[in-house]
């Protein structure tokens, strides 16, 4: 929990906030492959990419604050 009130107090956004854009991410992470019934991506495939896309933002994160 103290990480988690180091972040709040660095981002200086309020809880609904933190919440919303956490959940942009996540949400941004799944590949609309996922939503799909009539996919057959493999899971493998589809762990890479989420893998991929949050590696990207935290790079961006970490460049911003930089």
């Amino acid at each position: 929990m103290n990480f988690f009130h180091s972040l709040m107090n660095f981002v200086d956004i309020s809880l609904c906030s933190a919440a919303e854009y956490l959940f942009q991410i996540v949400h941004g992470a799944l590949p609309q492959l996922c939503f799909d019934p009539n996919s057959s991506v493999p899971p493998a495939e589809i762990t890479v990419l989420v893998l991929d896309y949050l590696y990207t933002k935290l790079d961006q994160v970490s460049c911003a604050r930089w």
